[in-house]
């Protein structure tokens, strides 16, 4: 049960983009809708490869949404920081970095692999574009209510979760390791709680903008 918690939180979190967005008629909000939609359908599928068909790993599942994920997330990122600064040359650098990160560590080791380097390098990108947009946010003069701000809770998931992924990847051994020799799945657990954090803020980042468009 512990495996499908991960594939639950997504799927909760796309039926709520479905609730609170059904009025939107376009923009980055509505994107999200069909974002979450694909990463659910992506956890699933590597849920059923790994638990269900007893696949020695789904690592090629996902190495082959991290270049979507990684591209959509700079796209978003983007968008919610453009009020602030220009981020596009930085983020084209970014993302140029990244495919070739990608392209070469997937040729080297075979794209059912997983491209680890170029993960590692997509989170602490993201990492830092939400860091801009909390320095940014910090200098701006007008008040902005941030409990009720949709922008401010899509990046704290993002900031969360790829904060808590990077630090799990640096010690990815050290957690395999504990796996091996614990009857609880720590790293597991880890992701549950990272995955709990994300979908909870992106979720709750909706129902802001739902009430936005019903007031």
């Amino acid at each position: 049960m512990i495996f499908t918690i991960i594939v639950i939180l997504c799927f909760l979190c796309w039926l709520s983009a479905l609730f609170f967005y059904r009025k939107e008629k376009g923009g980055y909000s509505l994107s999200m809708v069909w974002f979450m939609g694909l990463t659910t359908v992506v956890e699933l599928t590597g849920y059923l490869v790994y638990f269900q068909f007893h696949q020695k790993n789904n690592y090629w599942v996902f190495n082959s949404f991290l270049p979507i994920e990684t591209f959509f997330l700079a796209w978003l990122l983007h968008k919610i920081v453009k009020p602030y600064f220009n981020s596009r040359p930085w983020i084209i650098l970014g993302l140029a970095t990244f495919s070739v990160i990608y392209f070469y560590e997937s040729i080297q080791h075979g794209f059912l692999g997983m491209s680890m380097s170029a993960k590692k390098f997509a989170s602490i990108f993201i990492i830092l574009l939400c860091l801009c947009y909390y320095y940014f946010l910090l200098k701006k003069e007008e008040y902005v209510p941030l409990k009720t701000h949709p922008p401010f809770w899509l990046v704290t998931g993002c900031f969360f979760f790829y904060f808590g992924s990077i630090c799990c990847d640096f010690f990815f051994e050290y957690l395999k390791t504990v796996n091996s020799i614990s009857i609880k799945p720590v790293r597991y657990i880890i992701f549950i709680v990272l995955n709990f954090l994300l979908y909870s803020c992106w979720s709750y980042s909706f129902l802001c903008r739902y009430r936005q468009t019903i007031s």
